[in-house]
């Protein structure tokens, strides 16, 4: 019933902003409930997460941050969609350690060029505090 409930919450942003698929992960720690989604659209990723102790609440609480994100950025994710050029991806691969010790985390991603301002929008859907970009 909880993964029917997301769907129905998620399936708002495909009228929103055309978005087909969402990535959603929920967790559950101890007496907590943390509910993490990504929605990739035309190269971005407009991503949201809540913790609370009702996962119902938490999927609404998700799906409210991720509209008012859309809402935020709508005028620049509506131009960036029509105006985008098609540039393939390129896919990039993390330098294998030569070392001994295992990495603690592996990380592979597609990279495009972008503008800067691209790239500050990009890290603020994310709420990251760094993020990687090919300058175009």
């Amino acid at each position: 019933s909880i993964s029917e409930y997301a769907i129905k919450r998620l399936s708002k942003f495909d009228k929103l902003i055309g978005a087909d698929e969402a990535f959603v992960t929920m967790r559950s720690i101890k007496d907590r409930y943390r509910v993490e989604v990504s929605i990739p659209y035309h190269g971005i990723t407009i991503r949201g997460e809540e913790e609370g102790y009702d996962m119902y609440a938490c999927i609404d609480l998700v799906t409210d941050k991720l509209e008012s994100q859309i809402h935020k950025y709508r005028s620049r994710l509506i131009k960036r969609g029509r105006n985008r050029d098609t540039v393939p991806p390129v896919e990039t691969v993390a330098d294998e350690w030569v070392e001994d010790v295992v990495p603690v985390r592996e990380k592979t991603f597609s990279t495009k060029p972008m503008t800067t301002e691209e790239a500050i929008m990009q890290m603020n859907l994310l709420s990251h505090s760094f993020f990687a970009y090919v300058s175009s």
